[in-house]
């Protein structure tokens, strides 16, 4: 099941949060962060933004307990006005949950409610080394439309690239 998320979800997007990174991204990112994720910290930036109720956030339930989770809302990309772009900015799940379908599920509900908002296309930053990432969204119909940003985590810079699908 997929619904909204609540102010009471916050932890658990936290550790869905902590744990799909720590799986997904070795070898992309420095180890160091890795190591150092905070729950704790990642559950205060959750609550922050649940209760701000300025962007979506979705959760996959599987017996009641989420198990994985889309975040969505506004592009915040400069070459986006007017605001005609949704954006996803995160889709994590728990590491057992990953190709299941579940993704997809989150995906699709995500895409439904950027439509319902009202706008025209989606776009999202994928790490330029998360090759299963790529994979995903190119078979949700996204290509890459050549715009790449450097971000710095953990002191290392590290390259995007954007993916856009029309809505």
């Amino acid at each position: 099941m997929i619904r909204a998320a609540t102010y009471q979800d916050s932890l658990s997007i936290a550790e869905i949060h902590v744990a799909s990174w720590k799986h997904t991204y070795i070898g992309q990112m420095p180890d160091d962060l890795l190591r150092t994720l905070s729950v704790i910290s990642r559950d205060k930036g959750w609550r922050d933004i649940l209760s701000s109720h300025a962007h979506d956030v979705l959760v996959a339930t599987e017996e009641g307990m989420p198990i994985g989770f889309v975040y969505l809302g506004t592009s915040g990309d400069d070459d986006c006005s007017p605001p005609t772009s949704g954006e996803i900015y995160a889709l994590y799940l728990y590491p057992e949950h990953m190709r299941r379908g579940i993704g997809g599920s989150l995906w699709r509900m995500a895409i439904t409610t950027l439509q319902e908002r009202g706008f025209k296309e989606v776009r999202v930053w994928v790490l330029a080394t998360h090759t299963r990432a790529h994979r995903f969204y190119e078979r949700q119909g996204c290509v890459i439309d050549g715009t790449t940003k450097t971000i710095t985590l953990g002191g290392a810079p590290l390259e995007t690239v954007r993916y856009r699908l029309k809505l």
